[in-house]
């Protein structure tokens, strides 16, 4: 089975097909309302399971070029927030950088001396920056050429129509059924079909499914300290 999702276009026309109505050889220009709102509908779908959990698929890893003297990096344009903490690499290792809100960060660093340099052991992400502290001096570029860090996924943009042979993004093709049925519900109930309402409730019956297989893969939450392993409170 392909990762990826069938394009919007096959999308829609399978939520037509599926409830009776005629299906389209383009949805590029059209003024169909009932292409129009099956093409919605699988957008809405998409929006509505993006929110409704924290996927895995949801969760991106990327890698950052240092340079030397620079302390400013931006941050990917589909950033939502962090997953993890930054590392240094190429290797993964335990000198984690840790996290601290701008205002704390800059409280901190304002009074520092503007010219130390070395490995980076704070960060902060103001607004689409991520700003470093220390600076990154040579040896540290050398020695650690990349910041590496796992982040979850922004919302991407609303396909047009105009982006009818393009799938949806990042989403696995498991989600396929779920996204028909609620196309689907949307549709039937722009056209006052009786029976909208069960294909609403069969989309969160697949979506419960779809919960419940992300969650055996992960573990239950566990408190981390900033101590390392000191137990105290």
């Amino acid at each position: 089975m392909s990762y990826a999702l069938p394009s919007m276009k096959d999308l829609a026309n399978r939520v037509l097909r599926e409830s009776g109505r005629p299906v389209k050889s383009t949805f590029v220009a059209t003024t169909d309302p009932q292409a129009i709102i099956a093409y919605d509908g699988i957008l809405d779908g998409y929006a509505d399971l993006w929110f409704r959990n924290r996927w895995e698929w949801q969760r991106y890893e990327t890698s950052i070029a240092m340079v030397a003297g620079t302390d400013e990096y931006p941050l990917p344009t589909n950033f939502q927030r962090m997953a993890t903490r930054p590392w240094l690499g190429p290797l993964k290792t335990s000198g984690q950088l840790n996290e601290l809100t701008p205002e704390v960060f800059y409280a901190m660093i304002a009074p520092m001396d503007p010219t130390l340099r070395g490995d980076p052991a704070n960060y902060t992400i103001d607004h689409t920056t991520m700003k470093l502290w220390p600076v990154p001096s040579t040896s540290s570029v050398t020695d650690h050429p990349v910041l590496t860090f796992q982040y979850w996924l922004e919302l991407p943009a609303r396909k047009t129509l105009a982006q009818e042979s393009q799938p949806l993004n990042y989403m696995p093709s498991t989600f396929e059924e779920v996204l028909v049925s609620y196309g689907k519900s949307k549709l039937k109930q722009y056209l006052e079909f009786p029976d909208w309402e069960s294909d609403r409730k069969d989309y969160e019956r697949k979506l419960l499914i779809q919960i419940q297989r992300n969650r055996q893969v992960r573990t239950s939450p566990q408190m981390v300290t900033p101590f390392l392993g000191v137990a105290e409170w």
